[in-house]
């Protein structure tokens, strides 16, 4: 099967198309919309779909909100925002998604707000028999859309990017950072068709040539602590408008 799987400040460095690894939780608002000419480009939300069956992942969802192969995270929905920024060549392109956004609070949701768990291996440096962490989150691909960084679709046109997680409240880790800037590992991102991507660490290749080739490369870093943590994602994202294509 191919898939089985911030503060205010930083929210201004996001429309000015800063490169840092995390945006803001306060970024998941509204839509921009810019006028170009007779057209009008807006940023688009989004549905990020983690699978239901999590063997071998080290992050997986709350199981909640189901369609049979996923557990779905759409924006509006018991609290959730998304929003990938791509409505100009300034902004950032980043996927974003949180679950607790405080102007989200969902009344009458009794699964509010939605959370996810990073699960640790048996060996992993923190936890030597392995454990589970769970809370809201924000997460954050870096760049997959804008009309300057466009991904062609298909897997040989796929691209390595950044990718982190922000509990959005006082745990262990003030973030989790897939990034080769810090000695992790980057992920990848494919994009299916002109609304859907895929991502995943490169042990989770589509290829099972390629994904036993690469089966460590799944390092995330803690921001506080400065360890590495082998932690496989595997989800998909889709756009709920076409996105450019070249």
């Amino acid at each position: 099967m191919r898939y089985t799987l911030i503060p205010i400040a930083a929210a201004v460095c996001v429309l000015a198309g800063c490169q840092s690894d995390v945006t803001a939780p306060e970024n998941a608002k509204a839509p921009l919309t810019l006028a170009f000419g007779k057209s009008t480009v807006q940023n688009a939300t989004a549905t990020w779909k983690l699978p239901l069956d999590t063997s071998g992942l080290g992050l997986i969802s709350d199981g909640q909100f189901s369609n049979g192969t996923s557990s779905v995270f759409d924006d509006g929905v018991c609290g959730v925002t998304t929003q990938i920024f791509n409505a100009t060549g300034s902004l950032s392109g980043d996927a974003t998604l949180q679950t607790n956004n405080p102007g989200a609070k969902a009344r009458g949701c009794a699964q509010y707000p939605r959370k996810m768990s990073l699960v640790y291996p048996v060996g992993d440096p923190q936890y030597p028999s392995g454990g589970t962490e769970t809370m809201a989150v924000f997460l954050n691909v870096r760049n997959i859309a804008n009309p300057t960084t466009v991904i062609p679709i298909g897997y040989a046109n796929r691209v390595q990017r950044h990718f982190a997680i922000n509990p959005t409240q006082t745990t262990r880790c003030d973030a989790w950072r897939w990034s080769s800037n810090l000695s992790g590992d980057d992920v990848w991102v494919e994009r299916m068709d002109v609304r859907t991507y895929h991502v995943y660490t490169k042990d989770r290749d589509p290829d099972p040539d390629v994904a036993r080739e690469y089966a460590g490369y799944n390092r995330a870093i803690c921001t506080t602590t400065g360890v590495q943590h082998r932690l496989s994602v595997d989800f998909l994202i889709v756009s709920k408008q076409d996105l450019p294509l070249f």
